[in-house]
């Protein structure tokens, strides 16, 4: 009987046969100099495990997943050959070599992701990727059998409802086209790629109303769609550059792991105490999750770090005049304006102070201002709106209740105020003042927590 030994050495000539006998593979190594102490760790230590045990698919694959996470897809690709190799039934190595090769190499990618199909029948985010790829190519027909498949492994995939109806739509069958992609709306609303593909639906139907508010929707969403791919997440995890941690924070967030998302906040702050940007964005988390004062908190440590951080004075501008400090949050948004004397968020938020003090006159100004910066947010339509309406002045007021509705058709308030002041609009006694809107006895402040809300990464 053959011992262990022989049989490993035997292993491993089959392993290395292909590049030659007994010839090591390389084990990919970028200039680290230049990265993030902890980034330079993980790839130390991953390289280690690597040189310690060749023939572990596990340890290369676990190497590609460390330098896909940092963005070094040209050192992660040899990983992921080599783990496919090591581990011929694993999945996922030749799954994440196509998602790497997708652009650069789109029929090599082809190849690799029908290897992870043959290996796994029953990972829908194998058989989208595939139906992305064959889309691309434009074979259609082939497209679509993929992207059916991945929904019958995943009845609530959003990336696969928007594929299918997405082709079905450039077939001309708007009728299934439309089954698909509202089937993708609800699965997805904050997608703006499933509203684009509604608007255009709905301008081939010739239901203008709904392309526009369709476009308008698309255009103020995050344009990817995010399928549930439990391996790509767990590629993710690998990142530990400020960056990563702040990216899977969002993601977190989105998940609502709320305690997770200011875990990885804090761990970043921990790694880089004075980077004001990562004090800003715990600051916009905590109040998103209502958690006011320890927002304040966080934004006010940002403005230690840097005492012009436009985006730090807005947004701590609101909390404080929402919390009653109107004469904190005037100079706050004052002092932004110093710096970016187009700032919509400043100039909105100014304006919502002096229209809360009653002076509509020059809150007015203030609002038509952030729409010459930025003519498409409904906050500040809105809130224009609602000045014009307490001064009187009924039909720009419904103007820009109309174009604030555009871009957030699902505020059910601005539906509230648009149908009374139409409604008014519409009795024979027009003449008489403008009655005070739905709820609204005069004008009261209403800020919205974080005007900004992107996070500023890096």
């Amino acid at each position: 009987m053959m011992r262990k030994g022989a049989i490993a050495v035997a292993l491993l000539v089959a392993t290395f046969s292909s590049r030659g006998l007994f010839e090591p593979p390389s084990i990919p190594y970028p200039a680290t100099d230049a990265m993030e102490p902890q980034v330079r760790e993980s790839i130390v230590s991953a390289r280690k495990a690597v040189a310690e045990n060749l023939g572990s698919g596990e340890a290369w694959g676990r190497l590609g997943m460390v330098f896909h996470a940092h963005y070094l897809e040209t050192e992660a690709a040899p990983c992921y050959t080599e783990a496919r190799e090591l581990a011929p039934r694993d999945f996922r190595w030749p799954y994440l070599l196509a998602r790497i090769l997708r652009t650069r190499d789109p029929d090599r990618a082809l190849v690799e992701i029908e290897e992870a199909a043959r290996r796994s029948s029953e990972y829908a985010p194998i058989l989208l990727l595939k139906a992305e790829l064959l889309e691309a190519r434009g074979d259609v027909e082939n497209a679509l059998t993929s992207y059916r498949q991945a929904l019958s492994l995943d009845f609530g995939s959003a990336a696969a409802e928007l594929g299918i109806g997405r082709l079905l739509l450039a077939n001309g069958d708007l009728v299934e086209s439309a089954k698909h992609l509202e089937r993708a709306a609800e699965l997805a609303p904050e997608a703006g790629a499933v509203h684009a593909s509604l608007s255009q639906l709905y301008h081939r139907q010739r239901h203008e109303e709904q392309a526009s508010e369709a476009g308008a929707s698309a255009r103020r969403l995050h344009p990817e769609l995010d399928p549930r791919d439990p391996v790509l997440a767990s590629v993710m995890e690998q990142a530990v550059s400020i960056a990563g941690l702040q990216s899977r924070a969002v993601e977190a967030e989105r998940a609502g792991d709320s305690m997770r998302a200011e875990g990885l906040l804090r761990r970043a702050i921990e790694i880089r105490p004075d980077d004001t940007s990562l004090h800003y964005n715990l600051g916009n988390h905590l109040s998103r999750q209502g958690r006011i004062r320890e927002a304040e908190d966080s934004y006010r440590r940002a403005l230690t770090l840097d005492a012009g951080h436009v985006a730090t004075l807005v947004n701590l501008g609101i909390l404080v005049s929402q919390s009653g400090g109107l004469d904190e949050g005037k100079k706050l948004f004052e002092k932004a304006l110093e710096r970016e004397p187009a700032h919509p968020g400043a100039l909105l938020g100014l304006g919502n102070v002096l229209a809360s003090e009653g002076r509509l006159g020059s809150a007015t100004r203030f609002f038509e201002r952030a729409l010459e910066s930025d003519p498409n947010r409904p906050d500040v339509h809105y809130a224009l709106a609602r000045a014009l309406a307490a001064r009187g002045e009924t039909a720009g007021a419904i103007e820009h209740f109309e174009r604030a509705l555009e871009g957030a058709p699902e505020r059910g308030d601005i539906h509230l105020h648009l149908a009374a002041l139409r409604r008014f609009r519409a009795t024979p006694c027009f003449s008489r003042p403008t009655p005070p809107l739905p709820g609204v006895c005069q004008i009261k402040i209403r800020f919205l927590i974080c005007i900004i809300p992107c996070l500023s990464v890096g």
